[in-house]
């Protein structure tokens, strides 16, 4: 072969350069050159193919591995998806998401299903949901999507009121966070809705029971004083208007409900509850405290005036009949009223105010109103004061019984002793009588003092008789109250106390006055001749300052009659009041009665009552009250003087 036909025939331009290089050396060596030539460009197409095939297999494998991986994702994905899915409807809360670039906002089906709407109805926008909210919540749901957008909040937090399909409110928490870029701009908000009306409702119950009345369903005392306290803050701003508290107490509630039973008594409370709210304006709240006892804020007042005339709009609603379980029931109140300012910052302090208010409309009357008064106010925490300390004096050994002398006229000996108590309190020292007996009866006390001064002069009955004889021993007067008569617990102590000292009750005289016998004459007369018959004598006291009938008189069974200190005052001077003691006088005598003047102070008045025959008498003229050691002391000047000096030996003993 030619060499110009032969590299002619060779296209690849390597090899054409080769072969024209081979034919310049002799054939063999062209040849053989030739041969390797081809043998490496095949070795190296091989090594070629070997690392593309190694290479497609790598990137086989490598697509293979994430094929599987895209896969695995794929069914994690569904997985989670379906896990999302399942805890949504699970949770029972509703979805929604918030594009802020479109300002769409995707509602999920539950979201829609709560508030009872369809997917089909138009629900797209902010203006959409907001329109649905209540009124009164839309500005603050608005605040806190619009302060979390800003950054303002972590995250969006509210409970309100939202409308459903029905037209009703229902209560709803909504959650929401933001997506943001790397400017911390928000992208969207996805959060959560969920109907909690439920608890709202439990928790309104709870409120309900918590600070309201059960029985009337009124504010009870906790709400009412948590109201108050909110005025008395409002009242710290200037040119605030005042307000006024009423404090309402119902008269003979007691009595109704122990008489006509408790449903009667919780029927009254309602039908007041729903008289004050109807006689008060619709922004006053009322309370009822508790038991029979009711408040009213008055918010706000122009003037006392005003307040006044809202309270007496109240009494006269209050005080009238209503019919109640098909009876007619009267029911009147006692109405205290107390004008609040802004000197006043403690609402217990305001309460007080009405309350002793309402104390002092009960005290003068009853079924009336009293406005607070500072003087009163003073007045009624002295009296409030005493009441604690009277109950104290008991247990403090503060009572005393000191004795006064009733002197035989005719003979000026010692006839016996009025057992009269003295009250030395650890502060105030001696207290008198006409200051805190009167209150005892108030406060049902007076039948503890009147078995306290039984009791210690039939003691004393007992230590004079261990000291001068049954003979020379003297009567001791003892006043008895109405109560310690008329109620059978008290009664039976005073008997008991009697039977109990045996012979020595011969030496007590219990005196009444003509309050007692008028009261209920039957049963006094019954009880008086009980303690009669056991040897205890009985006399009428303060004769002619009450209303009894001189009718009554020969009824009872009374020994002695104590003639008023007013008509002995006055006998000397006044013809009438004269007249009057010779009538007393000579009427107990008629009655086999004797008498007793008290007050006697001055000897002119001795003398007449002497002239008259009255047989004895008890004043300063011979004797104040004196202490026990006094009061022996007097007793052993009436002993025959061969006795006085081994008495007295015996007492200084």
């Amino acid at each position: 072969m030619k060499k110009a036909s032969l590299l002619k025939q060779i296209e690849h331009s390597l090899l054409k350069r080769q072969l024209d290089s081979a034919f310049e050396e002799n054939l063999e060596k062209m040849l053989k050159r030739l041969v390797g030539l081809v043998d490496r460009a095949y070795q190296e197409s091989d090594k070629e193919r070997h690392l593309i095939e190694h290479a497609m297999t790598v990137m086989s494998k490598e697509l293979m591995s994430l094929n599987k991986n895209l896969l695995d994702q794929t069914k994690e994905l569904k997985k989670s998806q379906e896990r999302y899915s399942l805890a949504a409807k699970a949770s029972n809360d509703g979805f929604w998401d918030w594009d802020m670039e479109t300002g769409y906002i995707e509602y999920s089906p539950r979201w829609r299903e709560i508030l009872g709407l369809t997917h089909e109805e138009p629900l797209h926008t902010l203006s959409d949901w907001v329109e649905r909210v209540h009124p009164d919540d839309r500005v603050s749901l608005r605040s806190a999507l619009h302060n979390h957008l800003l950054g303002l909040s972590e995250r969006v937090d509210i409970e309100y009121r939202i409308e459903t399909s029905t037209e009703k409110y229902i209560w709803v928490h909504t959650r929401g966070l933001a997506a943001r870029d790397e400017k911390g701009r928000a992208l969207h908000i996805s959060g959560s809705q969920t109907d909690i009306t439920y608890r709202k409702e439990y928790e309104y119950c709870l409120y309900r029971a918590a600070f309201h009345d059960e029985l009337t369903g009124l504010s009870n005392r906790s709400l009412f004083l948590e109201r108050l306290d909110q005025t008395l803050q409002r009242l710290k701003r200037p040119g605030e208007k005042k307000a006024a508290v009423i404090f309402l107490d119902l008269d003979r509630f007691k009595y109704i409900n122990d008489t006509m039973g408790h449903e009667m008594g919780d029927g009254v409370l309602k039908i007041v509850a729903q008289v004050l709210k109807n006689a008060v304006r619709p922004n006053d709240t009322v309370a009822r405290l508790g038991g029979d006892e009711f408040t009213v804020l008055l918010e706000p007042v122009e003037t006392l005036e005003e307040a006044k005339i809202i309270s007496q709009r109240v009494l006269e609603h209050l005080n009238q009949p209503y019919t109640i379980l098909g009876k007619d029931v009267h029911i009147s109140s006692s109405v205290g009223l107390t004008l609040i300012d802004e000197s006043i910052t403690d609402p217990q302090s305001v309460l007080r105010n009405a309350d002793l208010a309402m104390y002092q409309a009960k005290m003068t009357g009853k079924a009336r109103l009293e406005v607070f008064d500072q003087y009163q106010h003073e007045k009624l925490i002295q009296k409030m004061q005493m009441e604690s300390d009277i109950r104290q004096a008991f247990t403090k050994d503060e009572f005393l019984i000191y004795y006064q002398p009733v002197v035989d006229i005719k003979t000026k000996h010692l006839f016996g002793f009025e057992a009269l108590i003295r009250w030395n309190h650890e502060q105030l020292g001696f207290i008198s009588p006409v200051e805190f007996i009167p209150l005892a009866e108030e406060i049902g006390l007076i039948g503890r003092i009147g078995e306290f001064v039984l009791r210690k002069a039939a003691e004393q009955v007992g230590s004079w008789i261990d000291l001068v004889g049954f003979e020379k021993c003297p009567h001791i007067s003892v006043n008895i109250s109405v109560r310690q008569l008329l109620d059978y617990h008290c009664f039976e102590r005073i008997v008991a106390l009697l039977n109990s000292i045996g012979e020595h009750r011969r030496y007590l005289i219990l005196e009444v006055t003509e309050s007692v016998i008028i009261r209920d004459p039957s049963l006094i007369i019954t009880r008086l001749e009980i303690i009669k018959n056991l040897g205890t004598r009985i006399s009428i006291d303060d004769f002619g300052t009450g209303y009894s009938s001189l009718s009554y008189l020969h009824s009872f069974p009374f020994d002695f009659l104590k003639i008023d200190r007013a008509f002995i005052e006055g006998m000397i001077i006044d013809a009438k009041a004269e007249r009057l003691v010779s009538t007393i006088i000579g009427m107990a005598k008629d009655l086999g009665l004797k008498t007793v003047a008290e007050g006697v102070e001055r000897q002119d008045q001795l003398e007449r009552l002497k002239q008259l025959s009255c047989p004895y008498a008890q004043g300063y003229l011979f004797s104040p009250a004196l202490d026990v050691a006094h009061a022996t002391n007097f007793l052993v000047k009436y002993i025959p003087l061969q006795h006085q000096s081994q008495l007295l030996e015996h007492l200084r003993g």
